[in-house]
Parts: structure tokens; C-alpha cells; sequence
């Protein structure tokens, strides 16, 4: 009887030594042609962005006592196969991994083979979740897909810089805060009154940041009238104001970090920007959705990330010493606050 697991076992051995010759051969060329200008076009755009991104992020503090760049970051190109290991804590001793020079940034490439990510690239997704650790070469990483339509889109919320900041921060900084996920509750035809008011009073409120010192005076009158409404909506619809909060809190601040990103790198994403079109008026809402021209769960899955950017930019306008991002930063698991709990409280303190 002929034994049939012989040629299995061949086969097996084969393609064990196919494949340590591609890794192999891999690892050879990765230590060649290290310099920035023999990467490919979107690996330098991606490591361009992050430099221009963190330095501002270092100069600016885009939210108090947190910097992205203090965290080792994994960037792993989808086009090339290549990743890149950012700001490392353990520096790789690894035949896996050379320093990329011509840039002022502490990377490393990473071979296309490395055995290490090949749980990540086959069954990972885009980028980390909460309560998920990463570990490459000694360190435990954030880590992000991207292509080349991260980058050649425009109003799109995955441009790289925009996305890697908004995702990281949920991941980051967000694991101690209450609620902030998708919901079913519903508004009332009250409720749905007094939301139209309150996206009026955004439109406003959206132009006077935009003036900035000029417009100080007036938009403190806009979001106390954004406070009186909320009141009125909280009492009218409890269950869906609170829940829309939360979500509006915890989307609008990790939106808020994605539009500083972007502007540090000349990308222009803000509140309300679509695919097609930017600066959409809050106002355009009620209508459009009364007419059927937004699907059902517009208001509950969408708005909140545009109104949430919209509160953090006005907090950011009247007190850009970033108290109230302190204040979010103190609550727990066992205390609530939302952006409109720190709007409130800035307000009160007459800044």
C-alpha cells in the first residue's frame, strides 16, 4: 500500500523552502535603497505627512497633554506591502527592519515577509481596535492600512493624516469614557423642532469661529443659545439627547483631531464635508431629510460627528487654552461629560 502522506510532506517541504527564500530575498532588498527618495510615491507621501503632522501637533498641542507622536505608530502600505515603524520605543535589532534616512523622523521599514505582520495583513483591518494590543519588534504599535486613495480624494474623512488621528484618539484616549456608540432611539415631532432651531444656531456659530477674534463676542451669545436649546431638546426627548451626547462627544473630539491633522498637512476636511461637497449648511438638514434626500438614520448615525466637530471648534475658539479638553479628559466609567456639559461650563467660567 502506497503510503499517500509522502507527497504531501514533499510538497509541504517545498513550498516551506519557497517561501524562506522569498523571505529571504525580501530581506536582502530591504537593505537596499533605504533612502526616501527610493521609497515609493505614496510610502514618502504617508512619512512626509506624519513628520509635517507631528511637528505641528508638538508645537500646537492639538489636545492637552496627549501627543500622538509619543506612541509608536505602524503605518503599512496596502500598495507597496511595505510598513513603517514610527518613533519606536525598543529600537529594531532586526534583520527585518533598516532605518530610513533623508528624513528628520525616527522610522524603520519593515520587509514586505516580515513574518510578524502576516496576522495583521491577512486578517487585520484598517487600523487598531480598542482592547487590542499590536506587538512588532519589541513594540506594541498603533497601526493603520493605506493606499493611494488615502490620499487622492477630496472632503474625504480617510484621507491618511485625517484618519490615523481621528481612529487613534478613540483608541488612545478614549477607553475610560461612557457610551459614544450608534443608537435607535427616535425624536419626536417636538424634538425634531427643536433640533432644526439648534442647527440654525450651528450655521451661526460655524461663521463666527471662522472670524475669529472678531467674532468672540457674539458667538459666546450663539452657544449660550446653543446651551438654552439643548435644555429644551433634553427635556422634550431625554433618552435621545443623551444618547446623542454621548455619541456627538465621543465622534466630534476624535473628528476635531482628524481636522487639526488635516490642516497641519493642507488637507481641507471640516464639519459637514462630504464626498461632493463642503461647508454644508446644518441648516440644509431638517429640510433635506423631510424630503427623503437622507436616508433614515442620517440624523442618528451622522450628524452627531458633524455637530460634535462643530461644539469642539467652538470651544477651541473660546477657550483655546484647552480647559475643556481637561475636562473631558477627568471623567470615567462612573462620570458622564459631553461636549455640551464642557460648552456649559466654559460659558459659566466667562471666558
Amino acid at each position: 500500500m502506497k503510503n499517500r502522506k509522502r507527497p504531501l510532506a514533499k510538497i509541504l517541504s517545498g513550498l516551506a523552502i519557497v517561501l524562506l527564500i522569498l523571505v529571504g530575498l525580501d530581506t536582502a532588498v530591504n537593505k537596499n535603497k533605504t533612502d526616501m527618495a527610493d521609497l515609493s510615491e505614496w510610502d514618502q507621501r504617508a512619512l512626509n505627512d506624519f513628520k509635517i503632522a507631528n511637528e505641528a501637533d508638538a508645537k500646537a498641542n492639538f489636545w492637552k497633554d496627549y501627543r500622538l507622536g509619543d506612541h509608536p505608530i505602524l503605518l503599512i502600505s496596502k500598495d507597496s506591502h511595505y510598513s513603517y515603524l514610527i518613533g519606536p520605543k525598543k529600537k529594531p535589532s532586526s534583520l527585518f527592519a533598516s532605518p530610513i534616512t533623508g528624513i528628520d523622523l525616527d522610522v524603520y521599514r519593515v520587509t514586505r515577509t516580515y513574518p510578524g505582520l502576516w496576522g495583521v495583513k491577512l486578517l487585520g483591518g484598517n487600523f487598531n481596535t480598542i482592547d487590542k494590543t499590536t506587538r512588532i519588534l519589541g513594540n506594541d504599535v498603533y497601526y493603520m492600512k493605506f493606499d493611494s486613495s488615502n490620499f487622492t480624494r477630496q472632503f474625504l474623512s480617510e484621507h491618511l493624516m485625517n484618519f490615523l488621528y481621528h481612529e487613534s484618539f478613540h483608541y488612545f484616549k478614549q477607553n475610560n469614557w461612557i457610551g459614544g456608540g450608534r443608537f435607535s432611539a427616535v425624536l419626536t415631532a417636538n424634538g425634531m423642532k427643536l433640533l432644526e432651531e439648534r442647527l440654525k444656531l450651528f450655521d451661526q456659530a460655524r461663521d463666527l469661529v471662522k472670524e475669529g477674534e472678531a467674532g468672540k463676542a457674539k458667538l459666546k451669545e450663539v452657544a449660550q443659545k446653543i446651551v438654552e436649546n439643548q435644555e429644551k431638546r433634553r427635556d422634550s426627548d431625554p433618552d435621545y439627547v443623551d444618547l446623542e451626547s454621548m455619541m456627538e462627544t465621543t465622534e466630534g473630539t476624535a473628528t476635531f483631531m482628524g481636522i487639526m491633522a488635516s490642516r497641519a498637512v493642507g488637507y481641507d476636511y471640516g464639519p459637514m464635508y462630504f464626498d461632493n461637497a463642503k461647508d454644508v449648511p446644518f441648516s440644509d438638514v431638517i429640510p433635506f431629510y423631510k424630503d427623503k434626500k437622507l436616508s433614515e438614520g442620517f440624523l442618528r448615525d451622522r450628524l452627531p460627528y458633524e455637530t460634535g466637530a462643530q461644539l469642539t471648534l467652538i470651544l477651541q475658539s473660546l477657550d483655546p487654552e484647552g480647559a475643556w479638553q481637561g475636562y473631558l479628559d477627568g471623567q470615567d466609567k462612573t462620570e458622564q461629560r459631553t461636549l455640551m456639559d464642557a460648552l456649559k461650563l466654559t460659558l459659566e467660567n466667562n471666558l
